[in-house]
């Protein structure tokens, strides 16, 4: 877990201008976590289960950004 989450923070831009390639490689590995969670979540109990609701609302606000800003292109 500590790892995918390590491997999200670096994905994840400090602030500025963001381009649509950073915001998906923050998508996959907000994935990525959320299937770790997952696999822990029986062990971790509620904190895990709302982590992964969470990741999940992250990668579809993420998916619907990219998929919009494909569409404007």
């Amino acid at each position: 877990v500590r790892r995918a989450a390590k491997r999200l923070r670096k994905a994840a831009p400090e602030s500025g201008a963001v381009d649509v390639a950073t915001l998906h490689r923050v998508r996959i590995r907000a994935k990525q976590l959320r299937y770790v969670i997952e696999f822990a979540a029986p062990l971790a109990g509620k904190p895990a289960r709302r982590a992964v609701r969470d990741l999940a609302e992250l990668q579809e606000l993420l998916g619907d950004y990219r998929d919009a800003a494909n569409a404007a292109d």
